[in-house]
């Protein structure tokens, strides 16, 4: 914190720091905070096949479909986000990407898995 802050050995500053960067993250406003841009594959849980035409969305309702090797892609999103997957026949999955400014963030792996046979037959 004291490279974010500039303090040094002050425990006042600490605590007012700490306390600013507990409010952003409560307080934060999605518009607000910083955007990057990620990838990703969505995968069968057991085979490690590519799903392809998976919807994969985020928080917003913005939605891509993956293509025929799984992948996906998006664009301008801000931090903090939780991405999910469904398709049909197999459980939603999801994972949380570290999305920061720009292209250099790591690949994100959603996992699903087949619903059983039983579980697909509605009562």
């Amino acid at each position: 914190l004291h490279l974010i802050c500039g303090w040094e050995n002050d425990r006042s500053k600490e605590n007012d720091c700490c306390k600013k960067l507990i409010a952003y993250l409560i307080n934060r406003k999605r518009e607000n905070t910083c955007k990057g841009n990620f990838h990703g594959r969505v995968l069968e849980k057991n085979t490690g096949n590519p799903i392809a035409g998976a919807a994969v969305f985020l928080s917003d309702k913005t939605t891509v479909k993956t293509d025929g090797e799984g992948c996906f892609s998006f664009t301008n999103v801000p931090g903090f986000e939780v991405v999910e997957a469904s398709f049909t026949g197999y459980n939603d999955g999801n994972a949380t990407p570290d999305v920061f400014t720009g292209d250099e963030n790591d690949e994100v792996i959603i996992y699903l898995e087949k619903r059983s046979r039983f579980s697909l037959i509605k009562s």
